[in-house]
């Protein structure tokens, strides 16, 4: 936000009408860490953009925020002070991160944390470890049954012929049902009825389909 002085310009932080000063709660199920970023960030952010005749007032606006959502003045007050106070120097020790992902289980987290940052200073000394904690599943997994290939729609199919010819085709019906449309109508009632000798039989066999693809990733599998 810019903010016009006669000759002179300010800025500081802009906010929507629409915000609610709603953040990550202290008492939410996340790591401490992660709670901890977002008051050093946001404090980042405002040392930043903020001039220095209007920082105290945004970092005024910023501990009643983190008052609403139920951090502790004492660790708020804390970080902000180091912020303000430090450098903007990102990586002090200079070695080169190696950042490791790990899913966030509550007590049994840091001691975890603790066990891999040692084994990373016993064995690769020159490298400074990074865990990061989610609360979300490492693994993707899935309840649903796969549906039968010739299910699918909205896919892109390839006819390829005993002859040599190739047809390629889009539909957003399933797969089977343009199969099926393919086919010709004498062929489908002649094998209808199998007892019946046809007259004349068409020439050629129906067309199989060899490969499909999906025009979401536009490759042919």
């Amino acid at each position: 936000k810019v903010i016009r002085n006669g000759a002179k310009f300010s800025t500081t932080i802009f906010r929507k009408k629409t915000f609610t000063g709603l953040y990550t709660r202290w008492d939410s199920y996340a790591p401490t860490s992660q709670k901890i970023a977002l008051i050093r960030s946001l404090t980042i952010r405002a040392k930043r953009i903020c001039s220095p005749e209007l920082l105290d007032s945004e970092v005024s606006q910023l501990k009643s925020i983190f008052a609403c959502n139920g951090y502790p003045s004492s660790i708020v007050e804390r970080i902000i002070s180091q912020v303000l106070e430090n450098s903007n120097s990102r990586n002090p020790s200079g070695l080169p991160r190696a950042f490791i992902k790990l899913p966030w289980l509550r007590s049994a987290s840091a001691p975890f944390k603790r066990k891999i940052q040692c084994l990373v200073e016993k064995y690769v000394p020159l490298c400074d470890a990074i865990c990061c904690f989610t609360t979300r599943k490492m693994l993707c997994t899935t309840n649903k049954d796969v549906l039968p290939m010739t299910y699918l729609s909205n896919v892109i199919y390839l006819f390829t012929c005993e002859c040599g010819r190739k047809y390629i085709g889009r539909t957003s019906c399933r797969l089977s049902e343009r199969m099926n449309q393919h086919v010709s109508k004498r062929l489908v009632e002649f094998a209808a009825k199998p007892n019946v000798a046809p007259v004349k039989r068409p020439r050629g066999r129906p067309p199989k389909v060899t490969k499909f693809a999906t025009p979401r990733n536009n490759i042919l599998l």
